[in-house]
């Protein structure tokens, strides 16, 4: 069964590293998919996605209509007796209650566990409630009215909206109001639950829609559930957003390794998801996509092994240069809301052994560096750093400067996350609804999501549509401004404590150890450009006059 893979949504919870199993973070079914080839398009095609996505063009943000990009949209994708591609499946670590933590960052001291090189940490924060992520990212009062975020997962969770409302509620925002939220999923037509494990794309769609409608409060929200996890599913769901522009903004926390043990990804498939990338954006269609939680996806680490990777390599779709993909940061958020300090996502951590801090290696950490099957984008030019986009992770030198990822970066690490409530079945009990800290760059592209919603209620529409379509050109116009925060490494703090659960001892988890990604002055491969800095959400504004 060579040459078949899977595809992961990336989410991290907390509590999990403590165990073996955070070692293994992507899950690898072997299954097929199909995928159509993409009619012939015009060369100019990617010249008309440049002109309505730059700035700095006469034709900024005059999108296509959905007739105007139907002649160009893929044949059907949904032949599996044609199959090729892969699979894909969350990629993350489940969380759980935390039995002590610290509301905000640094508010407890875990006087009860030995210092770690002299130095007490603090207590793992329980997870960051909507209110600390508006503050801290500085959403200015607004709330997205207006736009449309859609969620691209698989399946669809029996318990949704129910649990988005009552987490809401709990935390002092509004449910969503009557037409605010919208499922569209097929049930009848699921194949491949077990394989692709549908319970996991329930955890997924709960992080995803919370951590939207935390941002964007009055946003409306799409989910799309694609009928299983092949890529042929994922391509025909996406297919159906772009065709009848059904959103503003699309967010994806899935992706994997085009190389595996396993075999490439089929350059037809990738060329279909490309074609729809660029009609999305013809039509103001701002997609994002998790860069992966497994830092270069080394073979020999656990979460590489997990994924099948070959080599040091980035993970697609957030490697494809028609997409926004979404890194990762450590955020501290202090008593009054405000962000304390951020470092680059990767976590070393240790477990205790009666008195001692016993080294269990390098966990997960942001996805980034140079993606070997794609070549520069315009948009980079002058703001990656030479010596960043003409070397491969591996350390090969690259045929021609290549696209870099990430673009910006959230926050990830699980032990600085969002609180999520989902109801679900634990060891085999009765379903109940709980709250637990969960990160991953599956929280920082829904959370990224959520702030382009409010950026595109506060530019209004133009030409009728309330969209800013692809953002990447925008946002390096702003590389240098207040706009992007600059995430330079240095954390303020070494780590936190996590206690132990269920018999599983404490853990204590390191920041910024991103190896061999790093966080420098200006863009690099751990954050890319930085953090949404102050007032971000006026941001595309702002970039029309650099």
């Amino acid at each position: 069964m060579a040459g078949r893979r899977v595809r992961t949504p990336i989410r991290l919870g907390a509590a999990a590293v403590s165990a073996a199993a955070a070692l293994a973070l992507m899950t690898t079914v072997v299954e097929t998919t199909g995928a159509s080839a993409a009619p012939d398009a015009p060369t100019d095609l990617a010249a008309a996605v440049r002109a309505v996505s730059d700035p700095a063009s006469t034709q900024y943000r005059h999108f296509w209509t959905p007739e105007q990009i139907a002649p160009y949209l893929p044949a059907a994708t949904s032949a599996r007796s044609a199959a090729r591609g892969h699979m894909v499946h969350p990629q993350r670590i489940e969380g759980v209650e935390s039995p002590g933590c610290s509301k905000y960052f640094g508010q407890y001291a875990a006087n009860s566990y030995p210092a770690m090189g002299g130095v007490v940490a603090p207590l793992a924060v329980c997870g960051y409630t909507p209110e600390q992520l508006r503050s801290a990212y500085d959403t200015d009062g607004q709330a997205g009215h207006g736009v449309t975020v859609a969620v691209l997962g698989a399946y669809a969770s029996p318990t949704m909206p129910g649990d988005a409302d009552k987490y809401a509620q709990d935390h002092g925002d509004s449910a969503f109001r009557d037409g605010q939220y919208e499922q569209n999923a097929t049930p009848d037509g699921w194949t491949l639950q077990s394989a692709c494990d549908v319970d996991s794309w329930a955890s997924e769609e709960a992080l995803d829609i919370e951590a939207v409608h935390a941002m964007a409060p009055q946003a409306s929200v799409l989910y799309v559930g694609a009928d299983s996890c092949q890529d042929s599913d994922m391509l025909t769901a996406l297919g159906r957003i772009v065709a009848n522009r059904s959103a503003d903004v699309v967010t994806a926390s899935w992706g994997s390794p085009l190389h595996e043990a396993s075999g490439d990804e089929p350059a037809d498939v990738i060329a279909v998801y490309e074609r729809l990338f660029q009609l999305a954006a013809l039509e103001g269609i701002t997609v994002d996509f998790s860069s992966g939680d497994c830092g270069a996806n080394a073979p020999d680490s656990g979460c590489g092994a997990g994924s099948g990777s070959s080599r040091l390599q980035t993970i697609f779709p957030a490697s494809d240069p028609w997409v926004t993909a979404v890194g990762g940061t450590s955020l501290a958020i202090g008593d009054d809301g405000e962000t304390l300090w951020q470092s680059a996502w990767g976590t070393r951590a240790w477990q205790l052994q009666g008195a001692e801090w016993k080294p269990m290696g390098w966990v997960f950490g942001g996805g980034g560096g140079a993606a070997e099957d794609f070549a520069q984008p315009w948009y980079q030019a002058g703001h990656v750093p030479d010596q960043v986009a003409d070397t491969l992770l591996t350390g090969a030198a690259g045929t021609a400067p290549r696209r870099v990822v990430p673009d910006i970066s959230l926050a990830a690490d699980p032990f600085t996350g969002m609180l999520i409530g989902q109801t679900r079945s634990e060891g085999g009990g009765p379903a109940r609804y709980g709250e637990s800290a969960i990160g991953g760059t599956s929280l920082a592209a829904p959370l990224l999501a959520g702030l382009e919603a409010d950026m595109a209620a506060r530019a209004g529409t133009r030409d009728g549509v309330c969209g800013l379509g692809f953002l990447n050109p925008a946002l390096y116009r702003l590389d240098g401004t207040q706009y992007i925060r600059d995430v330079t490494g240095g954390p303020g703090a070494t780590g936190q404590v996590y206690p132990p659960i269920s018999g599983v001892p404490a853990v204590y988890a390191g920041f910024g150890d991103d190896t061999p990604l790093a966080a420098t002055p200006g863009y690099d491969t751990a954050t890319g450009l930085g953090a949404p800095g102050d007032d971000f959400t006026a941001a595309p504004d702002r970039s029309i006059d650099r």
